[in-house]
Protein backbone atom coordinates (compact mmCIF):
# COMPACT_ATOMS: atom_id res chain seq x y z
CA UNK A 1 0.00 0.00 0.00
CA UNK A 2 1.19 3.51 -0.79
CA UNK A 3 2.25 5.58 2.21
CA UNK A 4 -0.36 8.20 3.23
CA UNK A 5 2.31 10.91 3.29
CA UNK A 6 3.19 10.14 -0.34
CA UNK A 7 -0.50 10.33 -1.23
CA UNK A 8 -0.73 13.72 0.50
CA UNK A 9 2.25 15.01 -1.48
CA UNK A 10 0.85 13.67 -4.77
CA UNK A 11 -2.54 15.24 -4.02
CA UNK A 12 -0.90 18.60 -3.28
CA UNK A 13 1.05 18.43 -6.54
CA UNK A 14 -2.01 17.50 -8.61
CA UNK A 15 -4.05 20.21 -6.92
CA UNK A 16 -1.42 22.92 -7.54
CA UNK A 17 0.48 22.23 -10.78
CA UNK A 18 -1.45 23.11 -13.95
CA UNK A 19 -1.93 20.09 -16.19
CA UNK A 20 -0.82 17.57 -13.55
CA UNK A 21 -2.30 14.10 -13.74
CA UNK A 22 -2.13 11.19 -11.32
CA UNK A 23 -2.65 7.56 -12.18
CA UNK A 24 -3.66 5.65 -9.05
CA UNK A 25 -3.19 1.89 -9.28
CA UNK A 26 -5.29 0.00 -6.77
CA UNK A 27 -5.46 -3.54 -5.45
CA UNK A 28 -7.56 -5.78 -7.66
CA UNK A 29 -6.28 -4.08 -10.83
CA UNK A 30 -8.42 -0.93 -10.65
CA UNK A 31 -6.90 2.26 -12.04
CA UNK A 32 -8.13 5.80 -11.24
CA UNK A 33 -7.16 8.95 -13.14
CA UNK A 34 -6.98 12.19 -11.15
CA UNK A 35 -6.91 15.26 -13.40
CA UNK A 36 -8.74 18.42 -14.40
CA UNK A 37 -9.44 16.75 -17.75
CA UNK A 38 -13.17 16.04 -18.28
CA UNK A 39 -12.44 12.35 -18.94
CA UNK A 40 -10.73 11.87 -15.55
CA UNK A 41 -12.31 9.70 -12.87
CA UNK A 42 -11.97 12.50 -10.31
CA UNK A 43 -10.59 15.99 -10.02
CA UNK A 44 -7.57 16.87 -7.87
CA UNK A 45 -9.97 18.70 -5.53
CA UNK A 46 -12.07 15.56 -5.07
CA UNK A 47 -8.97 13.43 -4.43
CA UNK A 48 -7.65 15.96 -1.94
CA UNK A 49 -11.03 16.07 -0.16
CA UNK A 50 -11.09 12.27 0.14
CA UNK A 51 -7.58 12.22 1.62
CA UNK A 52 -8.39 15.02 4.07
CA UNK A 53 -11.49 13.12 5.16
CA UNK A 54 -9.54 9.89 5.69
CA UNK A 55 -6.78 11.64 7.60
CA UNK A 56 -9.10 13.71 9.78
CA UNK A 57 -11.26 10.71 10.69
CA UNK A 58 -8.19 8.71 11.61
CA UNK A 59 -9.57 5.68 9.77
CA UNK A 60 -6.96 2.92 9.81
CA UNK A 61 -6.08 1.71 6.29
CA UNK A 62 -6.87 -1.85 7.38
CA UNK A 63 -10.63 -1.14 7.26
CA UNK A 64 -10.49 -0.07 3.62
CA UNK A 65 -11.45 -2.81 1.15
CA UNK A 66 -8.29 -4.30 -0.43
CA UNK A 67 -9.50 -3.41 -3.94
CA UNK A 68 -9.57 0.29 -2.95
CA UNK A 69 -6.01 0.35 -1.60
CA UNK A 70 -3.66 2.43 -3.68
CA UNK A 71 -0.54 0.44 -4.44
CA UNK A 72 1.19 2.84 -6.85
CA UNK A 73 0.91 6.49 -7.89
CA UNK A 74 2.29 7.69 -11.22
CA UNK A 75 2.61 11.41 -11.86
CA UNK A 76 2.20 12.64 -15.42
CA UNK A 77 0.13 14.88 -17.63
CA UNK A 78 2.02 18.15 -18.09
CA UNK A 79 4.64 17.04 -15.55
CA UNK A 80 7.86 15.19 -16.34
CA UNK A 81 9.59 13.37 -13.48
CA UNK A 82 13.20 14.55 -13.16
CA UNK A 83 13.91 12.27 -10.20
CA UNK A 84 14.36 13.07 -6.55
CA UNK A 85 10.75 14.25 -6.24
CA UNK A 86 11.24 17.08 -8.74
CA UNK A 87 8.76 17.52 -11.60
CA UNK A 88 9.22 19.73 -14.67
CA UNK A 89 6.59 21.55 -16.70
CA UNK A 90 6.47 24.42 -19.18
CA UNK A 91 4.13 27.38 -19.28
CA UNK A 92 2.31 28.28 -22.49
CA UNK A 93 5.09 30.84 -23.07
CA UNK A 94 7.71 28.06 -22.87
CA UNK A 95 9.11 29.01 -19.46
CA UNK A 96 10.41 25.95 -17.60
CA UNK A 97 9.06 25.34 -14.12
CA UNK A 98 10.03 22.91 -11.37
CA UNK A 99 7.47 21.54 -8.95
CA UNK A 100 8.40 20.05 -5.60
CA UNK A 101 6.14 18.91 -2.78
CA UNK A 102 7.39 18.45 0.74
CA UNK A 103 6.17 18.11 4.28
CA UNK A 104 9.01 20.32 5.55
CA UNK A 105 8.01 23.52 7.36
CA UNK A 106 7.65 26.46 4.96
CA UNK A 107 10.42 28.38 6.73
CA UNK A 108 12.92 25.57 6.03
CA UNK A 109 11.89 25.49 2.38
CA UNK A 110 12.33 29.27 2.11
CA UNK A 111 15.82 29.00 3.62
CA UNK A 112 16.83 26.38 1.05
CA UNK A 113 15.36 28.35 -1.85
CA UNK A 114 17.11 31.54 -0.70
CA UNK A 115 20.44 29.74 -1.12
CA UNK A 116 19.54 28.06 -4.44
CA UNK A 117 20.84 29.14 -7.81
CA UNK A 118 24.25 29.94 -9.23
CA UNK A 119 26.19 33.02 -8.17
CA UNK A 120 25.79 36.06 -10.38
CA UNK A 121 22.28 35.12 -11.48
CA UNK A 122 20.02 38.20 -11.65
CA UNK A 123 17.44 38.38 -8.85
CA UNK A 124 14.55 38.17 -11.31
CA UNK A 125 15.92 35.09 -13.12
CA UNK A 126 14.38 32.70 -10.59
CA UNK A 127 11.10 32.92 -8.74
CA UNK A 128 9.69 30.58 -6.10
CA UNK A 129 6.23 30.38 -4.58
CA UNK A 130 5.72 28.57 -1.30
Amino acid sequence: MTDLNNLRLAAALAHTAPGAELQLFCGGGAQVTVSQHPAADMTPCQFRTILISLLSNGAPPSIVHPAARITLVEIGGALVDLGGGVQRSRTLCGIEQRWITTSLPWSDVCDVLDRAGPEGLPDDAMNANV
